[in-house]
């Protein structure tokens, strides 16, 4: 595990200016269950190489950091000519996983997830989960008329930013 951590970290960083020996000793004194999921992994590269950061964050701020940064994607910068407050994008977030853990689901259908009880809590939702899915993937819309989180921990992320108190 530890050489693959090694390979993954060189290779990310091999073409840029930040010294992979520095980048493999931050990620080496990090906690092993961050360290350990490829998920995580990955995560935590790309803000490490967006922001050439010198700490390792904890998983839950890992998340809300990387949940940032998607979601501060300009619409603008891909053609697009919405442009949702990463605030309302959080909320709407939180509100269908929540619907999805109610339901213990982990897909919500378009007829759900436009329907009037959505709409009356969040009137632009279909233009927002349209700028979320095309600029963040965070949702992803399937051939099938359903969305479903990038992966089931962000789902779970989302749920938990509703049911934990802020620390």
């Amino acid at each position: 595990m530890k050489k693959q951590r090694r390979c993954l970290v060189r290779n990310w960083f091999a073409s840029g200016n930040t010294s992979t020996r520095d980048i493999e000793e931050l990620v080496e004194s990090a906690d092993r269950q961050l360290t350990a999921n490829p998920l995580y992994l990955t995560m935590l590269c790309l803000l490490l190489d967006a922001e050439n950061r010198g700490t390792i964050p904890t998983p839950g701020v890992l998340f809300e950091l990387f949940v940032r940064e998607l979601l501060e994607v300009k619409p603008s910068a891909i053609g697009m000519t919405l442009g949702y407050e990463t605030h309302d994008k959080l909320q709407l977030l939180q509100y269908i996983s929540t619907l999805l853990q109610d339901e213990d689901r982990r897909v919500i259908s378009e007829d759900r997830l436009f329907s009037p009880l959505v709409s009356s809590r969040f009137p632009e939702a279909p233009r927002v989960v349209r700028e979320i899915a095309e600029t963040s993937g965070l949702l992803q819309r399937r051939n099938t008329g359903v969305y479903q989180f990038l992966h089931p921990l962000f789902l779970e992320f989302f749920a938990a930013r509703v049911w934990l108190p802020k620390c």
